[in-house]
């Protein structure tokens, strides 16, 4: 189980803040909803279920099964160990955050993007039956009018100018420089 912070989230590597679940919409927070509550064994919890039959009707159970199965064989074919957030911490987890991208790669027809999150992800073994429950849960997902944001992209690292170039003249300047010497 991965720490939630409480009040002041330290930020991420990149220095930005954390993403919440806040950040990407209702659809998205039920699913990692779902997903905290099959992996901790409380989907069968009273909450849980009245809030997955408001959204999904007669649908609740069964795409709470089907979330119970996808985060079982992530957990099983995962190629770390994948880390879930506590109960009720706002904060997303890294692999919370590309199981969302993976699904909402999914709902938009992305097939490409859905295979490139698999393969980094989880080992070869599964990765078929894994593609094909994404979908299935994506599909169920549009169905009930809950359509998933993807996650923001991480904005790629300032690079900084290495130390062997930064005191280093360009070769222009220095032709430049060095004409009137002879």
């Amino acid at each position: 189980m991965s720490p939630c912070p409480t009040s002041r989230p330290s930020p991420q590597a990149d220095g930005t803040r954390p993403l919440f679940i806040t950040d990407l919409g209702a659809s998205a927070g039920y699913f990692v909803w779902g997903m905290r509550a099959c992996i901790r064994g409380q989907a069968s919890d009273s909450i849980v279920e009245k809030a997955f039959s408001e959204v999904f009707g007669h649908d609740a159970a069964s795409i709470l099964a089907d979330i119970h199965a996808l985060a079982a064989l992530v957990g099983k074919s995962a190629r770390n160990r994948p880390t879930i957030g506590a109960p009720g911490c706002a904060c997303l987890t890294p692999h919370e955050i590309s199981m969302v991208r993976i699904l909402a790669s999914a709902q938009a027809g992305e097939g490409a993007a859905v295979e490139a999150h698999l393969v980094w992800m989880v080992t070869p073994q599964d990765r078929a039956v894994l593609k094909v429950l994404i979908h299935y849960l994506a599909d169920r997902f549009t169905c009930h009018g809950l359509v998933i944001n993807p996650p923001p992209a991480p904005a790629p690292p300032q690079r900084a100018t290495p130390r062997c170039l930064a005191n280093k003249r360009s070769v222009a300047t220095a032709a430049t420089t060095n004409r009137g010497r002879g």
